[in-house]
């Protein structure tokens, strides 16, 4: 044991202490380098899984009204209610007095590299017009951390809500669109609520929590 942890371990009641190691020894310390380096490599992984364009998407709070999404992208009023517009932004706070930037900040600028680099095969949150035109294959949605899955599934249901989208999903075998959700790490419960949603996600994680 380091001193630092000898230390930490001191806190507790002498009979509770094999309990806490075995806390600490469960767990794994990643580093923000660490982070950055393995959810780029499985992203990177991702998308040259299969060919064509694809559209990366950085997970964040979404509003609702009434526990629903508000529509990711604008859409017609009547049918065939075709999308239109850009995309959205990748770091937007849902409360205006809250302007704090969590972990999207970081998984942001891990997405912004990766594009930079990608000569135009990847295209950081395209809205319809540019999935139209630049034939986006995949929707990549990409995080750090999936907990009880709620606010994946809600971005994953923002999107669904366009009619566009679904129409797009429906076509993904031959000239459509796929849903990805790729993730450092997440739980059990999490990843199910995820891959349970109706765009049917290929979820992939770095590490196993």
């Amino acid at each position: 044991r380091s001193a630092a942890t000898q230390a930490w371990l001191s806190q507790f009641d002498p009979t509770e202490q094999p309990t806490a190691q075995a806390m600490l020894e469960a767990m794994l310390l990643v580093s923000r380098d660490a982070f950055a380096e393995r959810l780029q490599a499985l992203v990177r992984e991702r998308i040259d899984a299969e060919p064509g364009r694809v559209g990366l998407y950085v997970e964040r709070e979404w509003l609702t009204r009434n526990g629903v999404p508000h529509r990711m992208f604008k859409q017609a009023k009547r049918p065939p209610r075709r999308a239109s517009g850009k995309g959205p932004d990748p770091i937007k706070p849902t409360v205006p007095y809250d302007l704090e930037v969590g972990s999207e900040g970081i998984v942001a600028q891990l997405l912004t590299e990766i594009c930079r680099a990608s000569k135009g095969r990847i295209v950081m949150q395209p809205g319809p017009n540019a999935i139209r035109h630049k034939r986006i294959r995949r929707f990549i949605l990409v995080t750090d951390f999936v907990g009880s899955g709620d606010r994946g599934w809600k971005y994953l249901q923002a999107a669904w809500r366009v009619a566009s989208v679904r129409s797009w999903w429906s076509l993904r075998a031959t000239t459509g669109m796929a849903f990805e959700v790729v993730t450092y790490t997440g739980t059990v419960a999490g990843i199910k609520r995820i891959r349970a949603h109706p765009s049917m996600p290929l979820v992939s994680q770095v590490a196993g929590c």
